[in-house]
């Protein structure tokens, strides 16, 4: 009897085992369970996080400030739209590459003119930019025709939302910019009452073509004795300052601060080597002056939009502007530009 009862199996320490085992083994599950479902949960949060960065978190970056007032990246990102938009609406084939660094000046002398203006005496009412965007986007009426005024209100309605939509602006954002172009001429006049009316000033031919390549052909063509004037008429790419000779005419100190050196320096009939400026590469020759003239009103009007820039200019050194944009922001903002520009030929498409 003693043999038996020695040779039996504890039972009570077995069953602790076992039930130990299986709660281990529970805890196993849940961790793998909880370990699969953070697993799934970052897998989904990745998009969300990826869209955070790359839609909410950018737009809302400050990119530049004046005395503490803010502008965002997402308010550059508008006015570039605006900006292409507006160069595409008129036929003209925008340089990107260009666009963040013009508006991101802009918003700067934006938001220094908005600050600016009281001291003025500007301002810029609901009535003026009401007015504004009408001549903007208003259809031109044929002279001498009765059209029907409910057609082109119609149209001048059509033509302004199909230019928010292309543009993906809001009627609230397109009026801050129609305002900042209002100040922005007011304050030209204002600053423009101190351009002289007597300047000294040389008469200028010039040719300007695209590139060095086209400027050399054409500095062969001088040197080979070819007139100024038959090359300028075959080759020259400016038609808002030149005639079809190559002729600017009398031109004033302040008008062209790229060419200015050169034109006030150069000997009368000698031609200049090519100088590349923003707008293109400059082949010029002075025929007369430098001399004290009366300012034409085409030269006027030049001198008076360099007074504003030189004003604004001041202002900037006047208050704390601080900007904080760099080589990846360009790069996002060009993105959202080319975004644009396939919406565009999307819908120029339909």
């Amino acid at each position: 009897m003693t043999t038996g009862r020695a040779n039996r199996q504890p039972r009570i320490p077995t069953q602790r085992r076992e039930a130990t085992r299986r709660l281990q083994e529970r805890r196993r599950q849940n961790w793998v369970l909880v370990l699969a479902a953070f697993v799934v949960l970052v897998i989904i949060a990745i998009p969300s996080i990826g869209f955070y960065l790359r839609f909410v978190v950018p737009p809302k970056q400050v990119v530049v400030s004046v005395n503490d007032v803010e502008r965002t990246m997402g308010q550059l990102v508008d006015r570039a739209r605006a900006r292409v938009a507006t160069q595409v609406e008129s036929g003209g084939q925008p340089q990107i590459a260009n666009v963040p660094f013009d508006v991101l000046t802009t918003l700067i002398d934006e938001e220094v003119l908005f600050q600016g203006a009281p001291n003025l005496g500007v301002a810029a009412t609901r009535d003026d930019v009401d007015e504004n965007i009408r001549s903007t986007f208003y259809p031109s009426e044929d002279a001498g025709t009765d059209q029907d005024q409910n057609a082109l209100e119609r149209e001048f309605q059509e033509r302004y939302l199909d230019f928010l939509t292309i543009s993906q602006l809001s009627d609230e954002i397109y009026r801050q910019i129609a305002r900042s172009n209002i100040l922005r001429g007011k304050a030209r006049d204002i600053v423009g009452k101190t351009v002289p009316s007597v300047e000294e000033s040389v008469f200028v031919h010039w040719i300007r073509v695209a590139d060095e390549s086209v400027a050399a052909n054409v500095m062969e063509r001088l040197d080979t004795g070819e007139k100024f004037d038959a090359v300028a008429r075959e080759v020259n790419g400016d038609r808002t300052w030149a005639n079809h000779d190559g002729q600017v005419g009398w031109v004033p100190r302040g008008a062209f601060f790229e060419l200015e050196e050169i034109l006030f320096s150069i000997e009368q009939n000698v031609i200049s080597d090519p100088l590349r400026t923003q707008s293109g590469v400059h082949i010029l020759k002075v025929t007369e002056g430098p001399e004290f003239v009366e300012v034409n009103d085409k030269m006027k009007e030049v001198l008076k939009t360099r007074a504003l820039e030189n004003w604004l200019e001041e202002q900037r050194e006047l208050n704390n502007v601080v900007v904080d944009f760099d080589s990846q922001d360009y790069d996002w903002v060009i993105s959202k530009i080319i975004e644009l520009t396939s919406i565009s030929r999307s819908l120029d498409s339909q």
